[in-house]
């Protein structure tokens, strides 16, 4: 199967981005987290992003901006269990990851998703991580969530894009307890601040984002402003 036909499954699907990496691509990932710690057979790794509703990322209403969230993160989850599903009766062992699981890494001390979606996501070309430590692709800036999948089949791969983050530190200077001040994100801040029993109560490091829209969608600014 042709790389070219699995992205039209993906958008058929509901994926707005794809992308493809080969395994070779992943030798700097961490011990214990790479896709063949997951998928021995693993050859290709598939990313793709769907877009978060503008006007509901600009709500201060916690719960609403938290049930947007919540159905983004269960939709990106669908799609990679749908093209694992489709691809399986072509013959094409799959393994679809969680798009926001998260497993503590003893060796750094950080939390991880068992195969890193964002960094799966820039080998694949969809885009690249910011200093807030979000990915942004041209199309939607950093409002999008990501989805990924192994398969045990050599892939044509997607080249890697270059960087859209220009360091201004606008994110840095939005975070309110400075988790954005070292080279790697603080997490134990971040989500002692931002997750709290009624939902996630801060995402100003994406608000700050010049690109948080892409720079490609210029009306899904203009849509956001009209809100305030």
């Amino acid at each position: 199967m042709e790389s070219s036909e699995i992205k039209h499954i993906l958008l058929s699907i509901g994926a707005e981005l794809c992308g493809i990496a080969s395994i070779n691509s992943f030798n700097d990932a961490p011990y214990g987290f790479h896709p063949k710690d997951v998928f021995p057979e693993c050859k290709s790794v598939i990313t793709f992003a769907i877009r978060f509703p503008v006007v509901c990322g600009t709500l201060t209403n916690v719960e609403t901006y938290t049930q947007a969230r919540d159905s983004v993160t269960d939709e990106c989850d669908r799609i990679s269990l749908d093209l694992c599903c489709i691809l399986e009766k072509r013959g094409i062992k799959c393994v679809p990851i969680s798009t926001c699981d998260a497993i503590y890494d003893e060796c750094s001390g950080r939390w991880r998703s068992k195969v890193s979606i964002k960094h799966a996501a820039v080998l694949g070309g969809i885009g690249t991580i910011g200093k807030h430590s979000l990915v942004i692709s041209s199309e939607f800036g950093c409002m999008m969530w990501l989805g990924c999948v192994l398969c045990d089949t050599e892939l044509d791969t997607d080249p890697i894009k270059p960087s859209i983050c220009e360091n201004c530190n606008k994110c840095v200077e939005a975070c309110p307890v400075g988790a954005l001040e070292s080279e790697l994100m603080e997490q134990t801040k971040c989500e002692a601040f931002a997750y709290k029993e009624e939902g996630i109560v801060c995402h100003r490091c994406r608000d700050a984002c010049p690109y948080n829209f892409g720079i490609l969608n210029n009306s899904d600014r203009e849509i956001a402003y009209q809100v305030h």
